[in-house]
């Protein structure tokens, strides 16, 4: 599972590390990671901003969080559990630390940078395709959170209960059918992908250029992914669904295919008319949305507080993140 942090360790670049995969409690290698982001961190604000003071640290982690500890409950792509983040961080980074799901922080990078931040929207789902899929739902303009360890496990809906088993132990959930993953998987025709070098993005681009295989791929995936986004459309009436991760580049093949899918199939018409559209942030969504989880801690749109900030305007207080 790859992560992303903003230290330049030396070479100005965009730092990237592969997390440890291993046992659900303690896997070896999990401390020494978020050691060595700690410390990257630490260096960029020690050298990059001397005496410049900063007010937060924002993380964003791939699984369940608890948001008043600052824990990772569970993450099952990265067969982590119970990892204290916020503890680790600021004990190493001497920051205060917030951490949050990445599908949240996705959605809040959506409303502060995307399209939709000049348009008011106030009620959201946002679907993060990427190893896993992670989901945020916003409103009221507000990440909403349901219990103190959040919502977000909609790749967790069973689609199909005699599937293939999903790293959450159940089977048949949307996420073994639509992940970064399972595209590759489906596309070299293995239940699982190899090592090769192979991504998303490769496979939509051999697809942009007709190739009969990519194209297959990933017209099965927005069927499926069609089928996960009726319910939860039927179930919440948001008034856009935004799809993010690298997924959102097919949205020339896919955005036809589920808007069709989703035809004549509600109970209530009107529910035909929400607006599905690929996400507007596509570079590092997670670790945009993690500089605003300080500067806005109630999670609202960014105009309600500030209106004189526009979209893709610097925020008043400076932040470092972590994703």
């Amino acid at each position: 599972m790859p992560l992303e942090g903003t230290c330049p360790c030396g070479d100005r670049r965009w730092w990237r590390q592969r997390a440890p995969q291993g046992s659900p409690d303690y896997p070896p290698g999990h401390r020494s990671f978020i050691n060595k982001l700690g410390q990257c961190v630490r260096h960029l604000v020690e050298n990059d901003y001397q005496g410049r003071p900063f007010e937060f640290l924002g993380v964003s982690v791939p699984g369940l969080v608890d948001t008043q500890t600052g824990e990772l409950v569970r993450a099952p792509n990265l067969a982590w559990s119970n990892v204290p983040v916020r503890e680790w961080f600021q004990e190493i980074t001497k920051l205060p630390v917030l951490v949050d799901n990445d599908a949240n922080a996705a959605a809040l990078a959506e409303l502060w940078c995307g399209e939709i931040a000049r348009e008011g929207v106030q009620n959201l789902l946002y679907v993060l395709v990427v190893e896993g899929l992670g989901s945020a739902l916003i409103v009221g303009g507000k990440i909403y959170r349901g219990s103190r360890i959040g919502t977000g496990g909609f790749g967790h809906l069973c689609i199909s209960p005699n599937g293939r088993k999903c790293t959450c132990g159940g089977r048949g959930c949307l996420e073994v059918f639509v992940s970064n993953p399972a595209i590759i998987a489906s596309y070299l025709g293995k239940v699982s992908p190899t090592r090769q070098r192979l991504s998303v993005s490769a496979i939509i681009n051999l697809a942009r250029r007709g190739q009969k295989r990519a194209r297959e791929v990933l017209v099965a995936t927005a069927e499926k992914l069609a089928i996960g986004l009726r319910s939860l459309v039927h179930g919440l009436a948001p008034q856009v669904v935004v799809v993010g991760g690298e997924l959102a580049e097919a949205w020339f093949l896919i955005g036809p295919i589920i808007t069709e899918h989703l035809k004549g199939t509600f109970i209530v018409p009107e529910l035909a008319t929400v607006r599905m559209m690929p996400a507007m942030v596509r570079s590092r969504p997670s670790l945009v949305g993690a500089v605003t989880m300080g500067i806005f801690p109630e999670m609202t749109a960014p105009y309600e507080r500030f209106p004189v900030f526009g979209p893709r305007t610097r925020a008043p207080s400076k932040a470092s993140a972590a994703s």
